[in-house]
């Protein structure tokens, strides 16, 4: 069992320590050309859920996070991490294939320096790696194909915002992050004939707020996913449907004649 023991400095000096919860299942949700099958998230240090439940409007899943912050408010806690893991599997419907996945995630942070301090040092991270499996090409079951990436953040690219240079004075600024996993180049590098119909990811998220006794920092995640899914058609059905349609004209023709 894992366990985060959050330092709030109580009136009475006191410590509190909470244990973090199981693994919070959400099921299947259906798309339009692809379903989201086993979505479930949990986390290393906090108590679930940090993501929420999850939505689809055609083939893009969401999440609109209400709990998922990290904050150092005058070095209370020093640092405190906030980690959350997602994970689900993606199942092309027939007639379909998954080509590339796109992932989005946006929130705000807050750096600020007490009045009158002397050396505030404060700042923020966040950051999202994701691991990717194919699990299936035009349908038939295939040796793993794993490959990962780490999402790229605006205003700065290694999603880190630090004093001075990202100081806001108390206000909350945004901050947004994105990625595109080429699930079909990573069959190619392969060697792999075919297009992936069932894809496994795991997305592990991570917030981290750090300051000194002079110094205050806040970041929060607040949307993830508008997961777009490219499907194209599976070459195999295109041919059978095309084979199809000669038989049938083929066909026609000898009963005109």
């Amino acid at each position: 069992m894992c366990f985060k023991c959050l330092p709030v400095l109580l009136l009475a000096g006191a410590w509190t320590c909470q244990s973090v919860a199981a693994p919070i299942f959400y099921g299947d949700r259906n798309g339009t050309t692809v379903d989201f099958l086993g979505i479930q998230e949990d986390s290393a240090t906090d108590l679930a859920p940090l993501f929420g439940t999850p939505s689809v409007f055609g083939d893009a899943l969401s999440f609109n996070p209400t709990s998922f912050a990290a904050t150092s408010a005058l070095g209370a806690p020093l640092i405190d991490n906030t980690n959350g893991a997602l994970g689900f599997t993606i199942q092309a419907k027939t007639g379909h294939v998954i080509d590339t996945v796109k992932f989005q995630e946006a929130g705000d942070y807050s750096l600020a320096a007490a009045l009158g301090a002397a050396n505030p040092l404060a700042d923020v991270t966040v950051s999202a790696t994701f691991f990717v499996s194919i699990l299936e090409v035009n349908g038939t079951g295939i040796t793993p194909v794993t490959f990962n990436g780490n999402m790229i953040f605006t205003p700065n690219l290694n999603g880190v915002f630090a004093l001075p240079a990202h100081d806001t004075g108390g206000a909350l600024a945004i901050w947004e992050g994105s990625i595109t996993l080429d699930v079909q180049q990573a069959l190619d590098d392969a060697n792999i004939q075919g297009s992936a119909t069932r894809v496994l990811m795991t997305l592990d998220n991570q917030l981290q707020a750090r300051s000194n006794n002079e110094a205050v920092a806040f970041i929060q995640k607040k949307s993830v996913g508008g997961v777009a899914i490219s499907v194209v058609p599976e070459p195999g059905t295109a041919v059978l449907a095309l084979a199809g349609t000669l038989v049938m004209l083929s066909a026609r023709r000898r009963r005109i004649a």
